[in-house]
């Protein structure tokens, strides 16, 4: 919390009144088959993944944010006071991908073709208790019920809601490679699928408009191809270009129609509610690059790419009842570049640099035919960091007693967005006063080791300039009084020990 918290001193509180404990406890198996018989290789894998998560969640701050009166804090103060919550996940996911494929990576005509099934189980659970909801607000509840026009459930619940989805895909895939000379090999390939979600959403409270059930399907059969061409000068260098297709499966919302939502909904163009379901959003990437090795221990890598992104699936919050929807919101473009460079100037030495720039903002403006403001604008960027720099060195040398020993710097930086984005833009159905972009960062860390019999022992410093700059700083509502950022770790350091085998 901003308003508890001193940079300067590197002193960072929460603002949470409670322990917010969260258990995770997942399982991973799988099964793989490999057949071959002369030309052809039979691949059969098959997974299975379970995972359960509990969340003891403390609210206070995003109930405050949205109900509480312009000085929230001396609610903080009242004896016993909390917000908080329980939040459940279940997963159980099922794949299995049946390959076939030639064997021999040297023909001049090599293919793959396939087939994968997936079925996804999931329950997601969640509750809010906050019987000091009075308080917080300065409103009496026979006032506050009158207002959601639903009571508090058990006089402190206000929101309760369990979601059950399945999902499930079935898709056919397959890729051919031609060496049409030595030099030159041409790729294409081709997925489609079929995506299948049920869902069944129980919920009750105030901010779920009163007691309702809801259930429903959702079917898309998106297709993906894909397309290269390679020339290979040589072993080591090469260069390339290739258009590949891609996308998101779509999904279903809660249910965002309570009546202390129904206002901002319609004026943000939906209705007395927001959309239930959502389709898959695609990109299409057009990529033009090389990989070469100038001489013995240097090699380079580079790239340029643009991308069409058609669909989006975003987030759209309704911050006057504390809720968010997804739904796609138009089109827009990502254009960047990426080099990297490896450098072995000795035996001991290594040198590494990646430098990425992107640039990536919407190019259509959707604004709702009831809405008083923009949803999304042409020329809002997605909120990218623009540059990625990360540089790497390590020496290797024989320390004391004979011990192979090597030190090691990292440093990774990444440069702040100044565009304007969906929260930035006054005219903006999202805009938040509050809001403002990422800083800059800077992350340089050390470390000193060595190594012996597959042991592998090391010191090392990490933020080693203590640069802290703050990230996603944010409220839960516009307006909201109290502020909260993420803050980057500290200078801190310690020991690693480390056994390979």
């Amino acid at each position: 919390m901003a308003a508890l918290s001193d940079r300067s001193s590197t002193r960072y509180v929460s603002g949470n009144g409670e322990n917010s404990p969260d258990t995770n406890k997942s399982y991973l198996a799988s099964v793989k088959l490999d057949w071959t018989r002369g030309p052809v290789e039979l691949l059969s894998t098959t997974a299975y993944y379970d995972r359960r998560e509990n969340n003891f969640s403390d609210f206070r701050v995003l109930i405050t944010n949205n109900f509480a009166n312009p000085d929230p804090f001396p609610v903080f103060a009242t004896p016993g006071y909390y917000d908080n919550g329980l939040i459940i996940n279940t997963q159980a996911n099922w794949t299995e991908e049946v390959r076939l494929q030639s064997a021999n990576p040297d023909a001049r005509l090599t293919w793959v073709g396939g087939l994968f099934l997936a079925d996804d189980r999931q329950v997601n659970y969640e509750n809010n208790r906050t019987p000091f909801l009075d308080l917080e607000s300065g409103i009496p509840f026979p006032v506050l019920e009158a207002i959601f026009g639903v009571p508090l459930i058990d006089g402190q619940y206000l929101y309760v809601e369990q979601i059950t989805t399945r999902d499930k895909q079935a898709a056919l895939f397959g890729e051919v490679n031609y060496n049409v000379t030595d030099h030159l090999k041409a790729t294409v390939g081709l997925r489609a699928a079929r995506t299948e979600l049920d869902f069944l959403d129980a919920r009750d409270g105030p901010l779920a408009g009163g007691p309702g059930l809801d259930s429903g399907k959702h079917f898309q059969t998106p297709k993906t191809p894909k397309y290269g061409l390679s020339y290979q000068f040589n072993p080591d260098d090469m260069v390339y270009g290739s258009v590949v297709n891609g996308f998101r499966i779509g999904g279903v919302n809660q249910d965002v129609s309570s009546p202390l939502c129904g206002p901002e909904l319609t004026a943000l163009g939906f209705g007395t509610a927001a959309p239930r379901t959502y389709n898959s959003d695609r990109v299409r990437n057009y990529e033009v690059g090389m990989k070469v090795k100038p001489w013995e221990r240097f090699r380079v890598a580079a790239s340029v790419y643009y991308i069409d992104w058609f669909d989006i699936i975003r987030g759209v919050d309704v911050s006057s009842c504390s809720r968010m929807f997804t739904t796609n919101l138009g089109k827009a473009v990502s254009k960047g570049a990426d080099l990297q460079m490896t450098f072995a100037p000795t035996h001991q030495v290594l040198l590494d640099l990646l430098v990425n720039y992107n640039d990536a903002k919407f190019t259509q403006t959707i604004r709702n035919p009831t809405a008083s403001s923009d949803i999304v604008k042409a020329g809002w960027t997605l909120g990218q960091t623009p540059w990625t720099i990360v540089g790497s060195g390590e020496f290797k040398f024989t320390g004391p007693f004979g011990w192979a020993s090597y030190f090691r710097s990292d440093v990774n930086y990444h440069s702040r967005n100044n565009g304007v984005t969906t929260q930035t833009d006054p005219d903006s159905a999202s805009f938040n006063p509050l809001i403002r972009p990422d800083d800059s960062t800077l992350d340089v860390r050390l470390r000193l080791g060595v190594q012996l019999s597959g042991w592998d022992v090391s010191l090392f410093i990490n933020n080693a300039t203590n640069n802290h700059p703050l990230l996603t700083y944010l409220n839960d509502a516009p307006g909201g009084a109290i502020a909260q950022a993420r803050a980057v770790r500290p200078l801190s350091g310690g020991i690693t020990v480390q056994s390979r085998f």
